[in-house]
């Protein structure tokens, strides 16, 4: 049997923790951490990213408290925000049984309390301070040992169960679907996505130039199986802005991105917030047919099936995208198959964070 490949990534100060876990997992799994040519000099960091993806088949993310946040006048230590956005992402693409956190006890960041269900392998970092004798690193490794056991047997009964029988895919006949887009995005070809899912699943609820307040209420007053939203998504808050802006295209998008231009008074639903409500609406599938939207995925993965685009894409390529999938997915193809192929026969740089596969059927 092939072993396993696994992904470790950490700040720059977890990394000593980072390259002492490699060390102790060397002769069950080949590992790689984060500094070690994941992120070629010819990529940003997110396509990099992105890109690795499909080379794991497990992580491991270290979370140290490095920064500090300040809540209700309360100063805590917080896990750095790169280390949070890789653990969503791979936890959206591998699952939360084959993504692990590693914290030290002793320091352990604030924001772990709001991440119930994640896989923690704890240890006990009170005896392996820096040191001038060069011990240290003994320290570490001894520390990290137990951690490093039950990662080790949660590998084994992960592969044990590739090699089982595969769990029978969900099936959820008649699905309700939601389908809604801001006032901005009426005029960005949401007709096309209203014929598009109609055709595939002709009982859906449409919702034209919705705003905050009647999006919270159709998503914590309602089932949903499917969410289906255009708006446009924050490049850096990952939040849904759902206000008229002054224009969508990609020099506007990139002036965003990189903070040279604020969006102000604006309305929109901040990430966490609307994860809560899709959470509400016990959603399978949430659907962001717009650009860059993988921050706001990032959230949503905690809760449920997301697909997002990952970069700026053409209407058009996204569009064509949809009509694939749905059409798909309305023949009873499982929700990876549906995704895999419609991705495969299209230019739209579309992404699926899956928590567990399922099919729909009207």
């Amino acid at each position: 049997m092939a072993q396993p490949s696994i992904f470790i990534g950490s700040s720059s100060e977890g990394l000593e923790v980072a390259r002492a876990i490699q060390y102790q997992l060397r002769n069950d799994a080949s590992v790689t951490v984060w500094n070690e040519g994941i992120f070629g000099l010819s990529q940003n960091y997110l396509q990099s990213l992105i890109d690795s993806l499909d080379k794991f088949n497990y992580a491991i993310l270290v979370f140290t408290a490095d920064d500090t946040v300040i809540s209700r006048d309360e100063t805590s230590p917080a896990t750095r925000g790169n280390v949070l956005f890789e653990l969503g992402l791979f936890m959206g693409k591998l699952g939360r049984s084959r993504t692990f956190v590693v914290y030290d006890t002793h320091k352990r960041p604030n924001v772990i309390s709001d991440l119930s269900g994640v896989t923690f392998a704890p240890y006990d970092g009170s005896n392996s301070d820096a040191s001038h004798d060069g011990s240290n690193s003994e320290r570490l490794l001894s520390a990290l040992g137990p951690a490093c056991f039950e990662i080790r047997r949660s590998l084994v009964g992960a592969m044990r169960e590739d090699i089982s029988e595969r769990p029978k895919i969900q099936k959820i006949d008649n699905p309700s679907i939601l389908c809604a887009s801001s006032t901005q995005y009426e005029a960005q070809g949401f007709e096309q996505d209203i014929n598009i899912i109609k055709a595939a699943f002709p009982q859906c609820l449409v919702e034209h130039q919705v705003n905050s307040s009647r999006l919270q209420a159709l998503l914590t007053g309602n089932r949903f199986d499917i969410v289906h939203i255009l708006g446009f998504i924050h490049p850096k808050t990952g939040e849904c802005v759902l206000s008229e802006l002054e224009e969508i295209s990609e020099e506007f998008y990139t002036k965003i991105k990189f903070g040279k231009f604020v969006l102000e008074n604006v309305d929109s639903i901040k990430a966490e917030g609307f994860a809560n409500f899709i959470k509400e609406t016990k959603a399978r599938l949430v659907v962001l047919a717009t650009c860059d939207s993988l921050l706001l995925a990032v959230h949503l993965a905690r809760v449920t099936n997301v697909i997002a685009s990952t970069d700026w894409a053409k209407i058009q390529d996204i569009v064509k995208w949809e009509e694939s999938f749905y059409s798909l997915l309305a023949q009873g193809r499982s929700l990876s198959d549906a995704f895999d192929l419609a991705k495969a026969a299209t230019a739209a740089p579309m992404i699926l964070l899956m928590r567990s596969d399922i099919s729909f059927a009207r």
